[in-house]
């Protein structure tokens, strides 16, 4: 993830969650060249969101094999194969990732207010007064503090020589 001038850039995920149990059993009745063309197939959705039959075919390179593996695969509008669980596994993986950015930066927004809190308060854990600094951390509450206290003796002198 890269952020250019306020905008966010999300990197394209460089793995994919793989189930080695399903794929073994999904994958038994194939034979070693299958296999090989079918995990090949598997990578170039992953880093392509879909495979085109052409690529597939060169994958492959037997018709036998290519019948095979293309089984594996749904033949969207656009005439590229997609495997729908990889495609599912993906999206997953991509909410989760989503999922994991927001709760960092509430997390990051919580820190931020327990700090605030903290510069408000005094030694006893106690509010400072009604002083209220909100992100500027404890100098700027004791700033803040000190420029009400002197705001405070001022008035009190100027009762005085009333």
């Amino acid at each position: 993830m890269r952020v250019v001038v306020g905008i966010l850039f999300m990197a394209k995920d460089p793995a994919f969650l793989f189930y080695y149990q399903d794929f073994l059993v999904g994958t038994d009745d194939m034979s070693n060249d299958e296999v090989g063309a079918y995990i090949r197939c598997l990578c170039h959705q992953a880093a392509k969101s879909s495979i085109s039959e052409k690529r597939m075919m060169k994958i492959c390179l037997r018709q036998d094999v290519y019948e095979t593996v293309s089984s594996k695969f749904v033949r969207g509008e656009d005439g590229n194969y997609c495997n729908d669980r990889l495609a599912s596994e993906i999206s997953k993986r991509k909410a989760i990732a989503e999922s994991r950015q927001k709760l960092r930066h509430a997390f990051d927004r919580l820190s931020q207010l327990q700090s605030d809190i903290n510069a408000n308060l005094d030694a006893d854990s106690k509010p400072t007064g009604k002083v209220f600094v909100p992100g500027a951390g404890k100098k700027a509450a004791q700033a803040a503090a000190r420029k009400q206290k002197a705001a405070n003796n001022k008035k009190v002198k100027k009762k005085k020589s009333k």
